[in-house]
């Protein structure tokens, strides 16, 4: 009897489920909204730390960044996660949660002060209203949080279940995702089940121009492979260079339709004004159920990657207009940089092949611009901030084949997306009830007013250039000193 209880006790090891080992984000992913389809995954330390951002100082850039205003990565940053809902019928963010671990996080109310902002009680914890559209609270020690857009009730909701929440109630999709993300610098996953109506993809794929260059594809079986997606996970590996990768997970094997999903996924990027060059050349390779293109990325290509997610980030106490209620030449200056370093990214999408389809990068440009604190900052430079943002989003308008009225700009409003055209419904400009329109005609016009808006493009950029330069030319002359 005695012999047998090793071997009894052997099997009953071997028969129990082994516990899952923490993970790096498990800390933060607790504080995640359980509804959320997206999530972002930044290992900050790992990024810095990395051959590659040592030698273009990349932790010096974020942290001048963060002081300007740009970005949610404070320079003690730890980890980031990001977690957002997209309506992906619509291609639009209805909401979105920061969660950063760092040294030292602000008090809400040394914060709210340095905002310009309010700090109030919110189910016992103190938050900080920001006039940036921007909720920020201290869910834990350690723990910095921002809820955006600013809705009372919904940081109430997420506020709650972030401090009563034992463990993550994340998706299945995404808590994959997660679990496997400690092998990477940067996880980004998409939970696309359920997201794609496979009886009305089938109408729209036909539309599609890839389908000039492959012939006799089974239209059904394709419509049933692309509504069959689970999830798009993206990955990032920064050491020496930037190595990334785009998974797609499907319900089944995807192989038969080996180079048109590549192509269709490239379209849609195409057609959602996110093309990056560099991904058109990834390597294509099928396992199981999934697609994979891999490949080198550059440091600017990753960032406009993450832009997708940009939103407010908290004051610091060191910023030279936090505390002040009146016009701070410092402040001033910084937030002319800030403007700056933003059109810097932007511009360079220029000189990128296939610049007609980088709407999106355009729009996030404007966005991150509008989100900047604008607290002890003269008004001249606010202005030339907000004429590049509208400039910014009338680009962007051109790009998707909006004639653009350069003239009249300033009496225009331009919304960031101007018709619509959600998750795999790239191929037409309207919306899913008038699939069955004159789609190809419409495509060849809006084609024709891309390439006739270019003129009016580089004058657009050019009416920034000239903004900005007379902003700080007014403000030099105004304060005598350089700007």
């Amino acid at each position: 009897m005695l012999r047998s209880a090793p071997a009894v006790l052997l099997a009953l090891v071997a028969a129990a489920p082994l516990a899952k080992a923490a993970g790096p984000y498990d800390g933060l992913l607790v504080a995640v909204p359980p509804q959320v389809n997206c999530l972002v995954l930044v290992d900050v330390q790992k990024a810095f730390a990395s051959p590659l951002a040592q030698s273009e100082r990349w932790a010096s850039d974020i942290s001048a960044r963060f002081r300007s205003g740009i970005g949610f990565v404070p320079p003690d940053a730890g980890r980031l996660v990001i977690s957002s809902q997209v309506n992906l019928s619509a291609m639009t963010r209805d909401s979105q949660v920061g969660l950063v671990t760092a040294q030292q996080p602000p008090s809400m109310r040394a914060l709210a002060e340095r905002e310009g902002g309010v700090a109030s009680d919110l189910l016992g914890q103190t938050v900080c209203l920001s006039p940036r559209n921007v909720y920020f609270a201290a869910p834990a020690s350690g723990t910095l949080a921002a809820v955006y857009p600013a809705d009372r009730q919904a940081t109430a909701r997420w506020l709650r279940h972030a401090t009563t929440a034992k463990t993550a109630t994340l998706a299945p999709y995404l808590q994959a995702a997660a679990d496997a993300a400690g092998n990477h610098t940067v996880t980004v996953a998409v939970d696309m089940a359920n997201a794609v109506d496979p009886v009305i993809l089938r109408m729209s794929l036909a539309n599609s121009p890839i389908f000039v260059r492959h012939k006799n594809v089974d239209m059904a079986g394709l419509s049933r492979q692309v509504a069959a997606i689970q999830g798009l996970t993206f990955t990032a590996d920064v050491t020496d260079k930037v190595a990334g990768a785009v998974r797609l997970d499907f319900a089944f094997d995807p192989s038969p339709f080996r180079g048109v999903l590549r192509d269709l996924f490239l379209e849609l990027l195409a057609d959602q004004g996110a093309v990056i060059p560099a991904v058109e050349a990834w390597e294509e390779k099928y396992e199981g159920n999934s697609l994979t293109l891999s490949g080198p990325l550059s440091g600017p290509d990753l960032k406009r990657v993450l832009s997708l997610f940009a939103f407010p980030g908290a004051t610091p106490e060191e910023h030279p207009g936090a505390a002040a209620d009146r016009v701070s030449v410092a402040a001033t200056r910084q937030y002319l940089g800030a403007v700056e370093a933003i059109l810097a990214d932007v511009r360079r999408t220029r000189e990128d092949r296939g610049y007609e389809k980088t709407a999106t990068w355009h729009e996030k440009a404007a966005a991150q611009i509008e989100q900047l604190n604008r607290r002890a900052v003269d008004p001249v430079a606010v202005g030339a901030a907000e004429a590049a943002a509208t400039r910014l989003q009338a680009l962007a308008a051109s790009l998707r084949g909006l004639p653009v009225d350069v003239e009249n700009l300033q009496q225009q409003q331009y919304a960031y997306s101007f018709r619509a055209g959600g998750l795999f419904w790239g191929w037409s400009p309207f919306a899913p009830s008038f699939v069955q329109t004159n789609v190809p005609e419409i495509q060849k016009k809006i084609a024709k007013t891309v390439e006739a808006d270019r003129e009016k493009r580089a004058g657009l950029w050019a009416q920034i250039d000239s903004g900005m330069a007379n902003a700080r030319k007014e403000l030099g002359e105004k304060y005598k000193e350089k700007f």
